[in-house]
């Protein structure tokens, strides 16, 4: 026998708009060691005299040592996206190509970069792209140069 609990959590309607009942979502609960639950939205109450949903979630999964308060705060993951981390201070335009540059050994080299998201000083590029003659694309794992002076492709750094 599976037990299964529930987590009421009052949203705006405008924010609650963009979730679908029966998909699952992660929860991060902050009271209980930031644990993070994937909870399914059961259902949705409107409170239209307060724009406001009351979602419903269930789970069936509790955690060893996870504290069951009536009340306790819980952050919703609506969306994410998938990408490289690259600082801002990183980023350099190449003849009209933006990228980065790498350091692979002593060896500077230029990777292109598709900007998927920006931030106030960082950017997530994509992990792959359509490769072009003269560029390769930033990899996972690669060592970015976040600033530097006469950087070029294929510069020895000693």
């Amino acid at each position: 026998e599976t037990t299964v609990w529930y987590f009421a959590m009052p949203l705006s309607q405008k924010r609650a708009a963009a979730l679908v009942d029966g998909n699952d979502y992660r929860l991060t609960f902050k009271e209980n060691n930031n644990t993070t639950l994937t909870m399914t939205l059961e259902k949705r109450i409107e409170a239209n005299s307060r724009e406001e949903s009351i979602l419903i979630f269930k789970c069936n999964r509790l955690p060893d040592n996870f504290i069951l308060d009536r009340c306790q705060n819980a952050e919703i993951e609506i969306s994410s996206m998938d990408g490289i981390y690259v600082p801002l201070s990183a980023m350099k335009r190449v003849n009209g190509v933006r990228g980065v540059y790498v350091l692979r050994g002593s060896v500077v080299h230029f990777r292109k970069v598709d900007i998927i998201y920006n931030g106030a000083d960082y950017c997530l590029v994509a992990e792959s792209g359509e490769a072009e003659e003269n560029y390769e694309y930033l990899g996972t794992n690669e060592l970015i140069i976040t600033n530097g002076k006469n950087l070029f492709d294929g510069r020895i750094l000693g």
